[in-house]
């Protein structure tokens, strides 16, 4: 896609870059990724799918994503974002816990840092992620954001505790 879409949310514009079939950035801040070039056939309807989830999340409706992702990284970085994508609407992890998931059991920071190069916010949880000695910590789409996501999870998701 030459432009992401911008998908308009309660936490301000939301943009989401498709290329070939796939998810490869969404993000609150458009200015952190390229965007790539060349649609294929397919992208527009990954597109309107990827706009129908996330104001189905915004609405309360959504917890869950199924939009296909293709996210480039490292096997450190994909092995964190699988395991965030587990993470169920309402519910946090610490960094700690994250990196016990994955078996590298004094890796916080380093799954923090790879939560931070997250480049599919909200489809990958990333704010569901938070430091042991409370608060919300990190979030590239600002704290501000990371709170009113968990708010409204705290709000809408049946399984929140």
């Amino acid at each position: 896609m030459k432009n992401p879409l911008s998908i308009a949310t309660p936490v301000g514009p939301f943009y989401v870059a498709v290329s070939r079939g796939h998810v490869v950035w969404a993000t609150f801040r458009p200015g952190k990724y390229l965007v790539p070039h060349g649609s294929k056939p397919g992208d527009l309807e990954i597109l309107a799918l990827a706009k129908r989830e996330v104001e189905e999340y915004f609405s309360g409706q959504r917890g869950r994503f199924t939009v296909p992702l293709k996210l480039e990284g490292t096997p450190f970085q994909r092995s964190v974002w699988e395991e965030a994508a587990k993470i169920p609407c309402g519910r946090t992890l610490t960094y700690g816990e994250l990196a016990r998931r994955i078996k590298k059991h004094r890796a916080a920071r380093a799954v923090g840092n790879a939560l931070g190069r997250n480049p599919a916010v909200l489809f990958i949880p990333c704010h569901r992620v938070v430091p042991a000695s409370g608060g919300v910590g990190g979030f590239g789409s600002g704290p501000e954001v990371k709170r009113a996501l968990l708010d409204l999870e705290k709000k809408v998701c049946s399984d929140a505790t």
